[in-house]
């Protein structure tokens, strides 16, 4: 009888410990994904809330989860050099407006848009480097295809704080 009321207040004590507990779910710290639409066009605000601040959602997942749920055109790619080994792109950055046009008052805005994508495995530098230079480093269904299933390892973005300071503009 004293073993049952041992164990009983063993497993009392247990449960009160790991309620308090923060679940042990990345999930559940991703915040809820906002449309571009739904932000009303700031697209700045889109790819800090729903594409970066998201990342931990996409991370472990193919390019193509990430791809299915961007707003924004892709207008260009341009694949990552890895300096140690030239055979290899261990990331890609997808520009959401024309490359040379990044920083100019063409453009429309002067933050620049892009995403980089980090890769689990690092792509084969040949087969992109042909496609770009096919494409003019365009965004096509053949990039797509390319990226499609490459396993997400990170996302990163500009610094939009900084980018909005030294331009001048309101965060």
């Amino acid at each position: 009888m004293k073993y049952l009321i041992i164990v009983l207040m063993f497993f009392a004590i247990s449960c009160s410990v790991f309620k308090d507990l923060p679940p042990n779910n990345h999930m559940s710290e991703i915040p809820k994904y906002l449309s571009l639409e739904e932000l009303e066009g700031d697209t700045v605000t889109y790819m800090v809330q729903s594409l970066y601040e998201r990342k931990n959602y996409y991370i472990g997942k193919k390019v193509k989860v990430f791809l299915k749920y961007l707003d924004m055109e892709i207008v260009n790619q341009l694949p990552g050099y890895h300096p140690g080994n030239k055979l290899i792109a261990p990331y890609v950055s997808l520009y959401f407006c024309e490359m040379g046009k990044l920083y100019t008052e063409e453009s429309g805005n002067n933050i620049p848009l892009f995403v980089s994508i980090d890769f689990e495995s690092p792509a084969l530098l040949e087969p992109i480097t042909e496609l770009s230079k096919k494409n003019n480093n365009k965004w096509t269904k053949e990039e797509y295809e390319f990226y499609k299933d490459l396993i997400i390892k990170d996302i990163g973005i500009p610094e939009y704080g900084v980018f909005r300071k030294y331009f001048g503009q309101q965060e």
